[in-house]
């Protein structure tokens, strides 16, 4: 980046980073664009997935297809992935997603982009599968070096959340909003 140049963040993700005008809330990367100097994009897709899952001819909203248009149209300076429910609703094992996750901090990181991995907001109405969220959880934190990670669960509640228990509200997107902006501060 050139001296004096404003700083390109670009948000990655699902439905829980997504501007989705279904769900009565404002996005965390919204509030992000709202209420700090960075250049702010907002590349996330209501049902994409960190795996291949959603990256099918004609609808590619995997992490894959969104980092590649982050570093090439965008020329991304910082890249936030927050993926993760998407995944593990429609099966993607935990090797799969950490595996993903590698590679796309590599691929981030080869182009020049600092990459931030978000930890898997929890999966309230589902308990099972929040159990699996916990476990990717503690794998991604195995797996890749702590600067690199946000942790999207610290301080979640109940009220942080839309009714249906997955989505997040205003309130639990503003909590994701300065775990973002304090990350980008610190490093």
């Amino acid at each position: 980046m050139a001296a004096g140049a404003r700083t390109t963040v670009v948000c990655l993700g699902d439905s829980n980073t997504a501007p989705a005008p279904d769900l009565p809330r404002t996005s965390w990367c919204d509030i992000v664009a709202e209420t700090t100097r960075w250049h702010v994009v907002n590349r996330a897709v209501v049902g994409a997935t960190m795996t291949d899952f959603t990256c099918v001819p004609g609808h590619e909203t995997c992490a894959r297809h969104q980092l590649a248009v982050a570093l090439l149209e965008d020329h991304a300076d910082v890249v936030v992935l927050a993926f993760g429910t998407n995944d593990l609703l429609f099966g993607a094992t935990l090797d799969d997603v950490v595996a993903t996750a590698r590679a796309l901090r590599a691929q981030a990181e080869a182009a020049g982009a600092r990459p931030l991995i978000a930890l898997t907001p929890p999966i309230r109405r589902f308990v099972d599968l929040d159990r699996r969220r916990i476990a990717l959880d503690r794998a991604l934190r195995s797996a890749l070096p702590h600067r690199v990670v946000l942790d999207f669960t610290a301080g979640m509640r109940a009220r942080d959340f839309l009714p249906d228990g997955i989505h997040l509200s205003d309130r639990g997107q503003r909590k994701l909003a300065r775990q973002v902006r304090r990350a980008l501060r610190s490093r």
